[in-house]
C-alpha cells in the first residue's frame, strides 16, 4: 500500500515548497514584461561575455597598467594605496592580469548563457561584482568628490549585481523563513563595509577641519551614494519591500531600485566640483582623442557638443541635476499607468548621457573594460517596462501579488521590515 505522506512532516513540507517554487516561478515569468527572466539571464552573461572579451584587447592586454592609473588619482588615502599597488602590479603584469580576470568574466557569462551552474553562477557574479567595482574601478570614484553621471558611477558592474540578484531564484519550502545564519553573515557584511566607510570618512573631514580647508563636506555625497549602494546589494529587500516572490530582487522592486540610483545620480551632480562653469562642456570634451574608430566616429559631434556646452556657466548642470532628480521621484512616487512614459524618460536621458557623455562607454577606443554605466541604466529600465495594462499596480493586485511581484504583507515598497 502507498504511504501518504503527512501534512506535518518534512517530505510534504518538501514537495509542497517544489511545487509552489515552481508555480510562483512560472507565473512570475508569463507576467508580462519586456525582459523574461531566461532573456534577462542571458543578457547578463552577453554583458560579462562582452566585458571578459574587452580585457583581451591588445591594448589591454599590453597596457593595462596606465588605462587604470586615472582611477588612482584623487581618490582618499585608504582608497589610494590599495589602487596604487593593484595599478603597479597591472603595469609590470599587464597580460597576466588582463587574462585571469577576462578568464573568470568569460566563464560566468557563458555558464548564464548556457543555464548551467545558474545558482552559483549569480552568486559568483555578485561577488565578482564587488572585487571589479573595489580593486577595478576604484568605487568608480564616489569617494573623490568629482563622481556623476556623466563619469559612469555609481559603477557600470553594480548594475550586474542587481540584475543578478533579480535573476537569483530562490528556494521556497511551505513555511520557510529566511536562513537566520545567512541573515546574520548579511548584517555582519553591511556593517563592515559600512564601518571601514565610516572611519574613512571621519578622518578624512576631521583632517580637513583640523588643517583649516573648506572642502571639509566635499566627500559627503559620495560617501552617501556608496553607503546606499553596499545597502542596496546586501539588503535589496530591506529597503525595496520584502515579498513571497521566486526571485532575490522582483521586477516591482527593481522600479525602485531604479528611482533610487537615479536620486543619488541627482545627489553626485548636487557636488561643488559640477557647478564649475563650463565643468559639463569640459567632461564631455574630455571624452574625444581615444584613439580607435572614435575619432571616425563620434569625436567630431562629441567635441562640437562639448564645446557648446563649455562656454556656458553651471546652467547645464543644473538641468542635468533636475533630470535626474525628476526621473527618480517619478520612478517612486506615478502610479504604474504612467510608468512606461517615466521608463521611456530615462531610457532617452541615459542614452544621450551614454552616447555623448561616455562616448558608447568607449567600445569602439579598443581600451575599455565595460560599457559603462549609461547603457546599463538602459538595461535596467528596459528590466522593469511592463507589457499589457499597467491600470493595476502589482504591488497591490492579486495577480501581482501572486507572481512574486507584490508585497503579500501588505507593506510599501519603503517600509523598513
Amino acid at each position: 500500500m502507498a504511504r501518504i505522506a503527512s501534512p506535518d512532516g518534512p517530505s510534504f513540507r518538501l514537495a509542497l515548497g517544489q511545487r509552489l517554487t515552481g508555480t510562483m516561478a512560472a507565473m512570475a515569468s508569463s507576467r508580462g514584461w519586456l525582459i523574461s527572466q531566461a532573456n534577462l539571464r542571458r543578457l547578463l552573461g552577453l554583458l560579462w561575455l562582452a566585458d571578459g572579451l574587452f580585457l583581451l584587447e591588445p591594448r589591454m592586454l599590453t597596457q593595462g597598467g596606465p588605462i587604470l592609473s586615472p582611477i588612482v588619482d584623487g581618490q582618499p588615502a585608504l582608497v589610494h594605496h590599495n589602487l596604487a599597488a593593484i595599478a603597479r602590479f597591472t603595469a609590470a603584469n599587464p597580460s597576466l592580469v588582463a587574462v585571469a580576470a577576462a578568464s573568470v568574466q568569460i566563464e560566468i557569462g557563458i555558464l548564464l548563457l548556457l543555464g548551467k551552474y545558474i545558482r552559483p553562477i549569480l552568486v559568483a557574479s555578485i561577488i565578482w561584482s564587488a572585487v571589479v567595482w573595489l580593486a577595478g574601478e576604484g568605487l568608480d570614484g564616489l569617494l573623490t568628490g568629482q563622481a556623476g553621471i556623466l563619469t559612469g558611477a555609481p559603477g557600470p558592474v553594480i548594475f550586474y549585481a542587481f540584475l543578478a540578484l533579480a535573476v537569483y531564484e530562490r528556494r521556497l519550502t511551505a513555511g520557510a523563513t529566511p536562513s537566520a545564519w545567512l541573515d546574520r553573515a548579511r548584517l555582519v557584511s553591511c556593517v563592515l563595509a559600512l564601518w571601514v566607510l565610516g572611519i574613512w570618512f571621519a578622518g578624512e573631514v576631521a583632517g580637513k577641519i583640523f588643517t583649516g580647508r573648506a572642502a571639509a563636506l566635499e566627500y559627503v555625497p559620495g560617501t552617501i551614494v556608496a553607503v546606499v549602494t553596499v545597502v542596496l546589494i546586501v539588503f535589496p529587500w530591506r529597503v525595496l519591500g520584502r515579498s513571497n516572490r521566486p526571485v532575490a530582487l522582483g521586477r516591482a522592486q527593481l522600479r525602485y531600485l531604479l528611482g533610487v540610483i537615479w536620486i543619488c545620480l541627482a545627489l553626485l551632480q548636487a557636488q561643488g566640483f559640477w557647478w564649475q562653469p563650463g565643468q559639463i562642456g569640459r567632461e564631455i570634451q574630455g571624452q574625444t582623442g581615444q584613439g580607435g574608430l572614435d575619432g571616425i566616429v563620434l569625436d567630431p559631434l562629441i567635441r562640437g557638443i562639448g564645446g557648446a556646452v563649455a562656454r556656458g556657466d553651471w546652467t547645464p548642470n543644473l538641468v542635468l541635476f533636475l533630470l535626474c532628480l525628476a526621473i527618480g521621484l517619478l520612478l517612486l512616487l506615478a502610479g504604474w499607468e504612467r510608468m512606461r512614459m517615466v521608463l521611456a524618460a530615462s531610457i532617452g536621458v541615459a542614452l544621450a548621457v551614454w552616447v555623448f557623455g561616455e562616448a558608447l562607454g568607449g567600445t569602439l577606443t579598443g581600451a575599455t573594460t565595460d560599457f559603462n554605466s549609461g547603457l546599463m541604466l538602459v538595461v535596467l529600465a528596459m528590466a522593469c517596462w511592463p507589457l499589457g495594462s499597467t491600470k493595476s499596480d502589482p504591488l497591490t493586485h492579486p495577480i501581482g501579488a501572486l507572481n512574486g511581484q507584490g508585497n503579500t504583507l501588505g507593506r510599501r515598497p519603503f517600509e523598513l521590515v
